[in-house]
């Protein structure tokens, strides 16, 4: 027991060395990121199965490859589940997902030291994190030799989850691309006042959504569009209040051109509108010159 104990902390301080944490939570606060477009940022996407998030992932992927030129898509997948979708999309049809946490970091490490491949990709994505965290939880369990992760005492096994999965999205962040996580839905107690409701979020424990949405830049919600609305037959990428202060300003440049959510009918819809709402976030128009064509001039030749 002791000595497992002695391995992870001998393995979190050769991470903390490498200044990681650090480099990050510089970068993440530094002014004006309202100049930044939207693939450079950490976000989150929630919403039921089958309302499109794998799609708007492929989509965003096919914009990407536009924007910057490159030969493939510019996003790839770190597949955590099985695939229940057809899209094609880098990285999600391996023939064995990540399943288990050593596999994953094992990934991230494998992608750290290609940096040709790094090259090639604009954003990377978890698909879901609410996969993830029973991965995670049965690796530390193991590390601590109990079965589960209240046995160990102010839940402990708990924080160590909190700073792993912290620690993993961050070092994919520090590779200079952005990470979309992707998440089931689930309602969430909220308390407004003195009355308790329930509002849809990410499917995760309160503590791994603290960590979540502190670490988003913005934390967005995909949903079918209300019955009896103008947008009937369309769906919604609503952006959703955070409470963190960097968030605000990419909460500000959605809101300001879509107050209700983005309305689309296909995801490229989705993916377009919401990059036009960041710098550089647009595609950039192709100027075709006009080929000029020498019309005959008939000159009118009259006698005097």
């Amino acid at each position: 027991m002791a000595s497992v104990q002695k391995t992870m902390d001998i393995r979190k301080g050769q991470l903390a060395k490498c200044g990681i944490r650090r480099k990050i939570k510089l970068r993440m606060t530094q002014p004006a990121p309202q100049l930044r477009p939207f693939e450079s940022y950490i976000m989150a996407l929630y919403g039921q199965p089958g309302v499109g998030k794998s799609r708007f992932f492929e989509q965003l992927g096919v914009a990407l490859q536009e924007k910057y030129g490159l030969a493939l898509p510019g996003v790839y997948m770190l597949q955590c589940e099985p695939v229940n979708h057809r899209w094609s999309i880098r990285g999600a049809h391996q023939e064995d997902h990540l399943d288990t946490w050593p596999t994953l970091v094992g990934m991230i490490d494998d992608i750290e030291k290609d940096t040709a491949f790094v090259k090639t990709v604009k954003m990377f994505g978890i698909d879901t994190i609410d996969s993830m965290v029973p991965k995670l939880l049965n690796k530390l369990c193991d590390d601590n030799q109990i079965l589960d992760p209240r046995d160990k005492a102010w839940g402990g096994v708990w924080n160590d989850a909190k700073d792993e999965m912290e620690l993993q999205i961050l070092r994919l962040l520090h590779l200079g691309t952005g990470v979309l996580i992707l998440s089931h839905e689930r309602n969430r107690p909220v308390k407004q006042g003195a009355l308790e409701t329930e509002q849809a979020s990410l499917d995760l424990s309160n503590s791994m959504f603290n960590m979540v949405a502190d670490r988003c830049s913005m934390v967005m919600h995909m949903r079918s569009s209300v019955a009896g609305t103008k947008a009937k037959g369309k769906r919604v990428l609503a952006v959703a209040e955070n409470g963190t202060e960097f968030a605000k300003d990419n909460l500000g440049m959605v809101r300001a051109g879509y107050p209700n959510g983005i309305e689309f009918g296909t995801e490229r819809e989705a993916v377009d509108k919401l990059l036009a709402c960041f710098a550089g976030g647009g595609i950039k128009k192709r100027v075709t010159k006009k080929k000029v064509t020498k019309k005959k001039v008939s000159k009118k030749v009259t006698r005097r």
